[in-house]
């Protein structure tokens, strides 16, 4: 198993913040990310939070760019479910 940024990125903690429904929504959206698949995480975490464009996140995730995309898109739409 390669090891991963994205894990170490993932399980970093959420910012503090003085507003107790924005802490709330960070720790839906924080169990929410854990609930994707690991490549569905990776993928988004990779594009989303990371900067990768998606042809460097297709190589770090050894999977053509149409799989990367469909990765991120699956994943923003289950993420988009799951925090209403």
């Amino acid at each position: 198993r390669r090891p991963s940024a994205i894990e170490d990125v993932a399980a970093t903690p959420v910012a503090a913040v003085d507003n107790p429904e924005a802490t709330l929504q960070l720790k839906e959206l924080s169990s929410a990310l854990w609930k994707l698949s690991p490549q569905a995480r990776e993928a988004l975490i990779l594009v989303g939070a990371g900067g990768f464009s998606y042809e460097e996140a297709a190589r770090l995730c050894d999977c053509s760019v149409g799989t990367l995309k469909a990765r991120v898109s699956r994943a923003r739409k289950l993420l988009s479910d799951q925090m209403r």
